[in-house]
């Protein structure tokens, strides 16, 4: 990413800065765009419960006529999720089977549909791409395209966190430019094989900072592998 930007309480921009100093932080209890500055993509929900302004915020931005086409909805963004909103492909929903079933009551949708068909059912419903974490990832394109899978992940990413680290990888790749689907798949790739590299193959057990820190390396071999 050329430039990312932590909309955040100071606290929380304290932590962040110190691990990661390159980042632009803004000290605000708002998301105002316009005033932030130039915006490619938004990840909205880490860290926040559903119920907060700035997590509404985030989302209304994303949905049709907010004036913000790229961006994820993830954890407590989802909580904010009204019936009434429809979004773009390019916006990616990433739940978890938990969060799924509970959009998927919200928006009237049956909750126990396989995962297949519940992703397809969420994309169909919200218009955005949903991308259905879990032992196999499932992304199902919110302009009706067919369903893909992976499963490069393990078992040791099922800890709090690593979807964070997904989200932000996700962001990055949607500011890039790349539409929704195709960001979604890159990503889930990125996040499995990092995962998968940070815990030996899934014999170790990982935080999520392990993951991110080898997301350079996951990427590294992607590439050349594809130049070989």
């Amino acid at each position: 990413a050329g430039m990312v930007r932590c909309l955040a309480p100071q606290e929380v921009l304290d932590l962040v800065l110190r691990a990661r100093p390159e980042i632009v932080g803004h000290r605000t209890d708002t998301v105002d765009l316009e005033e932030i500055g130039r915006t490619d993509a938004l990840v909205v929900g880490p860290g926040l419960p559903g119920e907060d302004p700035r997590t509404r915020t985030g989302v209304a931005l994303l949905a049709d006529g907010g004036g913000l086409e790229r961006g994820v909805i993830d954890a407590g963004g989802l909580e904010a999720i009204m019936p009434q909103q429809r979004f773009g492909a390019d916006v990616v929903l990433t739940p978890h089977r938990g969060e799924a079933d509970r959009l998927a009551e919200r928006l009237g949708l049956d909750a126990h549909l396989p995962g297949p068909y519940l992703a397809a059912a969420l994309a169909a419903r919200t218009g955005a791409t949903v991308l259905l974490k879990g032992a196999i990832t499932l992304i199902a394109p919110g302009d009706g395209g067919p369903l893909r899978s992976q499963d490069d992940a393990t078992a040791q990413l099922a800890t709090a966190g690593t979807g964070d680290v997904l989200a932000g990888v996700l962001g990055t790749l949607l500011a890039a430019g790349l539409e929704g689907p195709d960001a979604a798949a890159l990503a889930a790739i990125l996040h499995g094989r990092a995962g998968r590299l940070a815990s030996l193959g899934g014999r170790l057990p990982l935080v999520a900072l392990d993951v991110a820190d080898h997301l350079p390396r996951a990427l590294g071999d992607i590439l050349a592998d594809a130049l070989s």
